[in-house]
């Protein structure tokens, strides 16, 4: 397991140089097969909710339309946040969308105000 992450770590990090910018409007928009009629608690609300120990704080670093279909996530010695979005993986009828695209994004908080303050796309 270790020579896996070890060359999954090295195939990522040749391609770092490589980040760019990329407009929302070359991806499609996220399938939703949620069929509920009620609505999610905003993250806001939801950190509001919880109930932490003296001295500890919470803040909504990014949410969703900045981030759909996390699947994985990590961060840098740089404290940014390195996101994996999975929009191919889907409901067992269809099982994987060839039509659709995964994509790697990376958050930085550049003012240290809890927030992110830019959004890249790394890998598409």
């Amino acid at each position: 397991m270790k020579f896996s992450l070890t060359i999954l770590a090295a195939f990522l990090g040749s391609f770092a140089p490589c980040a760019v910018s990329i407009s929302e409007d070359l991806f499609q928009k996220p399938l939703d097969t949620e069929t509920s009629s009620t609505q999610p608690l905003s993250a806001q609300d939801a950190v509001s909710q919880w109930k932490l120990p003296s001295g500890f704080r919470m803040s909504v670093f990014a949410s969703e339309p900045d981030v759909r279909q996390p699947i994985s996530m990590t961060t840098d010695s740089r404290g940014r946040l390195w996101v994996a979005e999975n929009y191919t993986y889907s409901e067992r009828p269809v099982v994987f969308h060839q039509e659709l695209r995964d994509r790697i994004l990376i958050f930085e908080d550049t003012d240290n105000d809890g927030r992110f303050d830019n959004r890249t796309v790394f890998w598409d």
